[in-house]
């Protein structure tokens, strides 16, 4: 038996000021100050775990204390505290490793939430592994989420509880470097922030099925292909509006000089975006949000060049082209938008390492 305690503080904390003549034409409220915003927003938290260690290690039992304090513009205060039990157990059987934990909240703001993890794998033979996740989240939203004093947004929420459970498969293959997942995920009274920043739950219950597929090629000893395809389909992509296409590949040359001292990789990096409505950025909330516009985005391919030097564990070099099919400054290759990724441009790196 062994018996532990970790002491955690934690800060959150957000500063936001502008102009308000000058934004005026992005905000629709101004609620504190008509000439300018300074808004100030903290979450402290101050956690006491105690555990006890059972059977080798295997087994844990604990308990969590959770002191938080909210805190925004000297108008908004609030200091509470919660209490979690804690278990976890790890284990191995045969070809089999696992590990199980759960937390649940038994007293305080966060007495109904839970928190259960299962990761588990299975070795089938020295070549292929076969994975499987599950995770299940039940948990109240922050208090700053059901409370806004800001000058810009100033109301209550009386926002929902969401759950979230998500099951993932994997299958991977050590020899010829090839994996495959399979993940879906289910979601109740989902969390966002609509077109004007307001945070709101989503009543009806939204699915989101992926698949990913990874594969590395050796080609001609020295070349290289690794290649990485995500699709994924999203019951509702009004609320949870991402691409259902995006992929990466790079293909590049290697090799090893002057007696393995140096080693260089030469070659080409592709990504590929596709089509999607995606989010607006908002930096009073500091929060993405839907947008109020109908023009999607993506759809879009980057090309990098780069060049990579290896000299033993001393020093490493790289020579990096971005965004080689595009001009220094494109409005079209908006991620997010009204914020334009950086065009064309060279990157020099350089890390040397001090020996005695």
């Amino acid at each position: 038996i062994e018996l532990g305690h970790e002491l955690e503080w934690k800060m959150l904390g957000k500063n936001y000021k502008d102009d308000v003549v000058s934004s005026a034409a992005f905000y629709n409220n101004i609620y504190l100050d008509s000439a300018i915003t300074v808004d100030s927003s903290s979450i402290y938290e101050l956690s006491n775990k105690v555990y006890f260690n059972l059977f080798n290690a295997k087994f844990r039992v604990g308990i969590r204390n959770s002191k938080y304090r909210y805190f925004q513009n000297y108008i908004a205060s609030q200091n509470f505290t919660s209490n979690f039990v804690n278990l976890n157990y790890q284990d191995s059987l045969y070809h089999n490793r696992f590990n199980i934990s759960l937390e649940k909240g038994i007293s305080g703001y966060f007495k109904n939430e839970i928190r259960f993890k299962l990761v588990d794998i299975y070795e089938l033979n020295k070549n292929y592994a076969l994975g499987l996740n599950l995770d299940y989240q039940k948990l109240n939203p922050h208090l700053l989420l059901n409370k806004s004093r800001t000058n810009h947004f100033y109301y209550n929420k009386s926002l929902s509880m969401t759950s979230q459970f998500e099951g993932e498969i994997n299958l991977k293959e050590k020899r010829t470097k090839t994996s495959i997942s399979a993940n879906f995920q289910s979601f109740d009274n989902y969390l966002y922030f609509n077109q004007e920043g307001v945070s709101a739950n989503y009543s009806s219950t939204i699915n989101v099925l992926k698949f990913v597929g990874e594969k590395k090629f050796s080609l001609f000893k020295h070349w290289n292909l690794n290649n990485r395809v995500n699709f994924q389909s999203i019951s509702n992509d009004s609320i949870i509006p991402l691409p259902s296409l995006y992929s990466y590949h790079s293909l590049y040359y290697q090799n090893y000089f002057f007696e393995s001292k140096l080693m260089l990789q030469l070659g080409v990096d592709v990504f590929y975006i596709g089509k999607y409505n995606g989010y607006q950025y908002n930096p009073a909330t500091t929060q993405f949000q839907l947008r109020d516009e109908n023009k999607p985005l993506g759809n879009t391919t980057q090309l990098d060049l780069f060049l990579n030097l290896r000299i033993k564990k001393s020093a490493k070099i790289f020579i990096k082209m971005e965004n080689v099919l595009q001009a220094p400054f494109d409005i079209n290759s908006s991620r997010i938008q009204d914020y334009p990724i950086p065009g064309r441009v060279l990157k020099i790196g350089l890390f040397w390492r001090m020996l005695n």
